[in-house]
């Protein structure tokens, strides 16, 4: 049963990686089926609910994977992805505390110091959320490939924006941009940051457009058009974080 339940696992996850989620359920499924104590199944099948918005169901998946890893001697730890993506679920379900509480379990991979990044910054703790995505550039940390090593940048600026740091603002989004070019939410905010501080108004829509030629929704398009047509104004919309 154990070679199995890990065959429907592997067969899952390649399904996972697909998109066909359908697929993948009903691999995990019988897998459970099959060997009903092996965590992995548990663990992916959050990672599906997570990706279809079923959070509720996520975090009991994720939690019975857990469960599974600490009570049964598997010969390893609990894997670190499971609490960055337990600790994704709560933030989303906007259980702050648990999520972080979950986030410290993943520090040391770059993944866990990014979420724990959000969760401060949700929590309003704006300095502790700074420290974190700074961690992220410091150190050679697993998992910490160049466009997350953006994503930090971009998610300080948002903070220094709210602290009025214009400047400092924009060239972290300048640095998220060198790093990742094809990091839309960067040129987007670098844009409207550029309006803000009274900077080059032709930098600023040279940004804009570049995000609307890289962004692939139907909604940031209409924001970038609006903050196109209305160029002249202080402030373009929402700033986005990743």
């Amino acid at each position: 049963p154990h070679y199995i339940a890990y065959a429907h696992s592997n067969l899952g996850t390649l399904y996972l990686q697909l998109g066909e989620y359908s697929k993948a359920e009903v691999e995990f499924r019988k897998g459970i089926k099959v060997k009903p104590n092996l965590p992995t199944n548990y663990l992916n099948l959050g990672t599906i609910f997570a990706s279809q918005g079923h959070y509720r169901k996520a975090k009991e998946a994720y939690e019975k994977a857990e469960t599974l890893y600490k009570n049964y001697n598997w010969g390893y730890k609990v894997p670190k992805e499971l609490y960055v993506n337990k600790a994704r679920t709560l933030l989303t379900l906007g259980l702050l505390k648990e999520a972080e509480s979950s986030a410290k379990l993943a520090l040391g991979t770059a993944q866990g110091h990014f979420i724990l990044g959000k969760i401060y910054t949700s929590m309003e703790k704006h300095e502790e959320a700074l420290g974190e995505y700074d961690t992220i550039h410091k150190y050679e940390l697993l998992g910490n490939g160049p466009e997350l090593k953006a994503r930090a940048h971009n998610n300080r600026a948002l903070i220094l924006v709210k602290q009025y740091h214009l400047n400092d603002a924009i060239r972290e989004l300048k640095q998220a941009i060198a790093i990742y070019p094809n990091l839309y939410d960067a040129h987007y905010n670098l844009g409207n940051a550029l309006i803000q501080s009274n900077g080059d108004p032709i930098m600023a829509r040279n940004h804009f457009e570049i995000a609307l030629k890289i962004s692939n929704t139907k909604e940031s398009q209409k924001r970038i058009k609006r903050a196109l047509k209305n160029l002249n104004l202080d402030f373009q919309g929402e700033m986005e974080a990743n």
